[in-house]
């Protein structure tokens, strides 16, 4: 998404643009399971809450409230990657888009592991 311009370059996190080292893979490996966990069993408490069938609306749904909560706080427009490596808008929509996805995916995975957590079943 930067452009070939911008490899090399540093990033916010002091990590070099273009680079895939095995530091910043085990931090996003980990920084991803440290939230999904909590968030996915979260999910699966509130499932009767949510209304729908489950599926997509339902976890599209989870993604927002989890977004109306913390999305001030993961996407801000004028961070400095945001300003140098790509337009604000640009990157400001997908991150926003990361929310609902994740809602879907996480209800998907527990109808799928916990069929037991749908709702009328």
């Amino acid at each position: 998404m930067a452009g070939n311009q911008s490899y090399g370059r540093p990033s916010e996190a002091h990590e070099v643009v273009g680079v895939i080292s095995l530091h910043g893979t085990l931090f996003l490996l980990i920084f991803a399971g440290f939230f999904a966990i909590p968030f996915g069993l979260a999910n699966s408490v509130l499932r009767p809450v949510f209304p729908g069938n489950p599926g997509w609306r339902k976890g599209s749904r989870y993604g927002l409230l989890l977004f109306s909560i913390f999305g001030s706080v993961i996407v801000d427009g004028e961070n400095f990657d945001f300003r140098v490596f790509v337009s604000p808008i640009i990157a400001v929509v997908l991150f926003a888009a990361l929310f609902p996805l994740f809602g879907i995916t996480v209800s998907w995975s527990t109808e799928f592991i916990a069929p037991e957590c749908r709702v009328g079943a």
